[in-house]
């Protein structure tokens, strides 16, 4: 049984952990706080843009008739059923798997590699063959590993402070190796934040990009807009096809941005969760270890008395 000493020394050893964990939940509201702004600020120009390049898409949509599939390759779309024909070949298809590069932060990494391992596999079935992975995040890179599944890690990425530069660089690859023909589409696979206790794995196909009205993310705002202005005629300068070789990659980029944003505030929040049920752990813990103590310590003196009564009965006896 332990000592007095013994459980004392151990509820000093939890008063530090706890020390630790509360600091560390301070730490990750903090940053919570800045990486719900970030998402805050982003939505706006999200929303504009995909609106935008969605009009443009429509308008180039009715005048595809005599349009080229590599012209449509080269616009970053999918013009299914109209510009795609039946190869016989399998797609390659590239999965971009975002995780974190340190743990403490629950069951963030475990829920995003179950998500994106039964994707992989799904991805694997559907084409006769496994994607070529791509791993934001070093937890992710590890799990795979693990199950004998290889592909290329940014290291760096998460290293300093995140910035649209870093989620460009990706984006920016994609991009390019999409225009090459070595990827057929692209899809990434994120936790979407929704709140400090709640996160969703989900995945989204990047490219190629959808060129149907329906799929557009749209407001109801928007919507009444656009039907307001189907009625006017709409001149682009310097013409439609231009605007979208320059908005389309911005939207691809925008879209990538978006996804490490939700992943990055859904890391946090799930760390001050995990630190706050810590630090209430740890102050259950220290109750019990106190009153352990302390009944130790009653039942020491208790002991004491006894004998201290007894030697006295026995002398007088």
């Amino acid at each position: 049984m332990a000592s007095v000493k013994d459980i004392r020394r151990r509820i000093s050893s939890v008063k530090s952990t706890q020390q630790i964990t509360k600091a560390m939940k301070m730490v990750s509201a903090a940053k919570l706080r800045r990486a719900q702004d970030l998402i805050t600020n982003a939505r706006p120009f999200a929303e504009k843009i995909d609106q935008l390049s969605g009009r443009l898409m429509q308008d180039l949509a009715s005048k595809t008739e005599g349009m080229k599939t590599e012209d449509a390759e080269h616009f970053l779309l999918s013009l299914h059923p109209l510009l795609r024909k039946a190869t016989g070949e399998n797609p390659k298809v590239a999965l971009v798997v975002v995780s974190s590069d340190k743990g403490l932060c629950g069951a963030y990494n475990t829920n995003a590699f179950k998500y994106a391992w039964k994707r992989y596999q799904e991805i694997r079935q559907e084409t006769d063959q496994p994607p070529e992975l791509f791993f934001v995040g070093q937890k992710s890179f590890s799990n795979f590993r693990k199950r004998e599944a290889k592909g290329h890690w940014y290291q760096e990425f998460w290293q300093g402070s995140f910035s649209r530069i870093k989620s460009n660089e990706v984006a920016d690859q994609m991009i390019e190796d999409f225009k090459s023909g070595k990827f057929d589409r692209v899809e990434i696979v994120y936790t979407e934040f929704v709140s400090a206790l709640t996160q969703n794995q989900t995945h989204r196909v990047i490219l190629p990009m959808a060129i149907n009205a329906n799929e557009l993310t749209q407001t109801s705002g928007a919507k009444d807009e656009q039907k307001e202005d189907d009625a006017l005629p709409f001149l682009y300068k310097p013409g439609t096809k231009e605007l979208l070789q320059r908005l389309l990659p911005a939207q691809v980029q925008t879209q990538l941005f978006r996804c490490f944003a939700d992943s990055l505030a859904s890391e946090f929040g799930s760390r001050m969760t995990s630190m706050d049920n810590a630090t209430r752990n740890a102050s259950d813990m220290i109750g019990k270890l106190t009153l352990q103590a302390n009944r130790l310590r009653q039942a020491s003196i208790t002991t004491e008395l006894t004998e201290i009564v007894s030697g006295a009965e026995a002398l007088n006896g």
